[in-house]
């Protein structure tokens, strides 16, 4: 579609780290018309409530799009320890 976009909005709480409460949301969209121009940059803040938030437009393909690669730590923590112990298992059997 002609002078389509997209963006990615992520917003995260207050807190120092994840395993402490602080909660994390991102949000994919796209659509043809911009409040802000598209600058393939990123614009990010603090709310008063401390919810740090960032907004990211970009007009090239799959821009906004998230790959296994960018998993949060601890998922891929758990993943090695499965991955580990699966192979423990083959080679015991």
């Amino acid at each position: 579609m002609p002078g389509s976009f997209c963006m990615k909005v992520v917003q995260q709480g207050p807190r120092g780290f994840i395993w402490d409460g602080r909660w994390r949301q991102v949000i994919r969209r796209c659509a043809s018309v911009s409040d802000t121009g598209v600058t393939g940059v990123c614009n990010w803040g603090v709310y008063e409530n401390g919810v740090y938030w960032e907004e990211c437009y970009c007009s090239s393909d799959s821009c906004n799009g998230s790959s296994l690669i960018q998993m949060h730590g601890s998922l891929q923590l758990l993943l090695g320890f499965l991955l580990i112990g699966a192979i423990s298992r083959i080679i015991r059997s």
